[in-house]
């Protein structure tokens, strides 16, 4: 049975020693780091020596090991007094704590009154052997508890592994020296078991060092030492499987289990054989240990920040937004040599951008061709090196070694949108800096993707949108001046319909040369908007308003009803676009005497007050609806008028009102009548009130 016995502590040591190693390995000053080193040291030291007690290699004392027990406990509890206190960060500090100081003190003086106990009195063995680590493993609960109560919520989720072995291991030392106390005697079984559970608690241990951030302690295992003592393992643990189930065959004592045990070996070592021999097996297995064993080859949230930084960074008027995502993608696996190409509808290659790659030849373009079938089928990316050394890792692919052999890059990496291939990059760097295209950086570069093309839809639109808005731009441009147009062939129509009867009148002739004089203006400005493809804005001037009200209510007194003028007796000036204010009051007023009857009024009306100059337009006519103010009134390219219409009167003047800041505000009952208020602020007068509020 001793060596039932010494396995656990055999264990033991190998796992502290391992983890010795593995903090050697890593890089950092932290003082926990020298905590752990020691009190692991010392646990694997204590491991040793109980392990080759048990096979008889060494023969300790009784006394020999349980001192060995209480220097194993004294560092447990020099390393949980470093972990309590986050000011220590050298042995000086750590010894200036009243606390550590009494505790080694106690430590010692015990291991004195010990030394003495066993050489004077044989009675009190026991006592001080078992008693003292009692109190010891109190004493490190007791550590314990203040340090799960002093973490926060993120530090304990770093902790709580810790916290767990460490309180495991104290727990049943005190059950173990608890019972041997009362007993006066120690259980053997007990102390062997103690070897399996302190083995045990190191990878919860190395767990919470790993988890731990502020200790700085980086633990790193090679993937490739994990992968291949997996393998070994796995099969080690196939092999004793294989090996109980042959053992209890011939325990079954039948005549034929020594054949049987036979045939079943063979076949158990022939089907490991077949496993090993298997690529994707070994492969799945490899993809399944990293995945889940190892910590991720990028650092996601760095990365991501990065990406989306150069993304942000993009000037339009610097840089073309495909180079932009090229440079993302090229930054993202540090590769030096970029270019996309984008693939038609029609399944042509347009090459778009590039960076520090030559011009895309005839042959580079037959070869890209030869992947996109495979690339649409499979959604991979295609490492060119890797398909020249081993194709079969690319099933059903087949490119030409002429094209191979021409190729300028070493990785195609398609972008997709909802399924539907919409390019490709063609990336590439020096041979020792190329990537390898494992699952995790093929995950990678997919998400990298994906988020460039979302870059490149968004600018996509962004340009369809522009061209868009600058054909709307011209077709509003274009529906102004035609509404212009319109008004201008009124004028010289009502000059045509009154010539006959006035054309012998000076004045009319006067009339006539100075209505044709303002028409040739407009036309000008007409054909201006035209030329630049721009709604041009006429200078602003000081306009009198009486008198501007009273020149179009005159021009317009050859319909009935005729306009009624009410004016306040002093004048009225306002600083604005003639031009623009002539062509939206003769519109509503026009507007209005066409929605009322010869029997009706339409009233034009100026009001001069402190805060605002109104016009208020009122008929007498059919009036309309709130839903037809709230939807279709200020809506362009929307008339009842039929063909005599074009719907951007009404659109036009609020638009103007709105521009000056201005509002444009209607009233209407159906069958009562229409009121059109327009209100023109005085900011400088409002910007005095509000300072003579304030001052107030």
């Amino acid at each position: 049975m001793n060596w039932i016995y010494s396995s656990g502590y055999f264990f033991a040591f190998l796992m502290f020693a391992a983890a010795v190693f593995l903090l050697f390995t890593a890089k950092s000053k932290h003082y926990i780091k020298t905590q752990l080193i020691v009190t692991f040291s010392m646990i694997a030291v204590w491991s040793a020596v109980f392990a080759a007690s048990f096979t008889a290699l060494l023969e300790p004392s009784l006394s020999l090991l349980m001192y060995l027990d209480h220097v194993k406990n004294a560092a447990w509890i020099f390393f949980l007094t470093a972990v309590l206190n986050s000011e220590i960060s050298n042995i000086k500090t750590h010894l200036q704590f009243r606390f550590v100081r009494y505790a080694i003190g106690t430590i010692f003086i015990t291991l004195i009154i010990s030394g003495i106990a066993t050489y004077t009195f044989d009675t009190l063995i026991p006592i001080v052997h078992f008693a003292f680590p009692l109190l010891v493993c109190t004493l490190q609960l007791a550590l314990i508890e203040q340090w799960y109560r002093k973490s926060d919520e993120a530090s304990r989720w770093q902790f709580k592994p810790m916290i767990l072995a460490i309180s495991t291991m104290s727990v049943f030392d005190f059950f173990l020296y608890s019972e041997a106390l009362l007993l006066k005697t120690i259980n053997l079984d007990y102390v062997a078991a103690r070897g399996f559970i302190y083995a045990a608690i190191v990878p919860f241990i190395l767990i919470s060092i790993k988890r731990t951030t502020n200790w700085g302690i980086r633990i790193f295992i090679s993937r490739d030492i994990v992968l291949q003592s997996s393998m070994v393992v796995g099969a080690g643990a196939y092999l004793m499987l294989m090996a109980v189930v042959g053992f209890y065959i011939k325990q079954s004592g039948a005549a034929w289990s020594g054949v049987v045990q036979i045939s079943f070996v063979v076949i158990a070592f022939a089907l490991l054989i077949a496993l090993f021999l298997s690529g994707s097996l070994r492969k799945n297995i490899k993809v399944y240990i990293t995945k889940h064993f190892f910590a991720n080859q990028y650092d996601y949230r760095e990365e991501w920040l990065r990406l989306i930084h150069t993304l942000n960074t993009h000037k339009e008027s610097e840089h073309n937004f495909y180079e932009v995502g090229i440079k993302g993608m090229m930054q993202a696996i540090n590769y030096n040599y970029g270019s996309y190409l984008s693939i038609t509808d029609k399944n042509l290659l347009r090459p778009v951008a590039s960076i520090n790659m030559n011009q895309i030849s005839i042959k580079h373009v037959q070869l890209i061709k030869a992947t996109l079938a495979f690339i649409r089928q499979h959604h991979w990316m295609i490492d060119l090196n890797e398909y020249s050394r081993t194709p079969k890792n690319y099933p059903e692919l087949i490119i030409d070694p002429e094209l191979l052999d021409t190729s300028t890059f070493s990785l195609i990496v398609p972008m997709f949108n909802d399924d539907k291939l919409q390019g490709v990059f063609l990336l590439h760097t020096q041979k020792d800096k190329q990537i390898t295209l494992n699952w995790e950086t093929r995950d990678y570069l997919t998400a990298v993707t994906a988020q460039v093309g979302s870059f490149y839809r968004v600018h996509q639109s962004g340009e369809q949108l522009r061209e868009n808005a600058q054909f709307d731009a011209f077709n509003r441009m274009s529906a102004f001046v035609m509404h212009d147009l319109k008004n201008v062939v009124a004028q010289i129509t009502l000059i045509l319909d009154n010539a006959e009867k006035h054309k012998h009148n000076p004045e009319f002739i006067d009339d006539t040369f100075e209505t044709l004089q303002h028409t040739r203006q407009r036309m000008n400005k007409m054909l201006d908007q035209l030329l630049n493809k721009n709604v041009s804005n006429t200078a602003q001037q000081d306009v009198d308003l009486k008198q501007l009200i009273q020149d179009i209510v005159v021009k317009l007194s050859n319909i009935k009803p005729i306009p009624e003028l009410k004016t306040p007796d002093e004048i009225v000036n306002l600083v604005i676009d003639k031009d623009k204010l002539t062509n939206v009051l003769t519109h509503l007023i026009d507007n209005a005497q066409q929605a009322t009857e010869d029997s009706g009024t339409v009233i034009v009306e100026l009001e001069q007050q402190a805060y605002a100059t109104i016009i208020i337009i009122t008929d007498t006519g059919c009036g309309m609806t709130q839903e037809f103010i709230a939807e279709r009134l200020f809506k362009p390219f929307d008339t009842t008028k039929g063909n005599a219409g074009m719907g951007i009167g009404a659109y036009d003047a609020k638009a103007f009102m709105e521009q000056l800041g201005g509002d444009l505000l209607v009233t209407s009952k159906p069958d009562v009548g229409t009121t059109f208020k327009l209100i023109f602020p005085h900011s400088n007068q409002m910007e005095l009130t509000d300072a003579k509020i304030a001052h107030c």
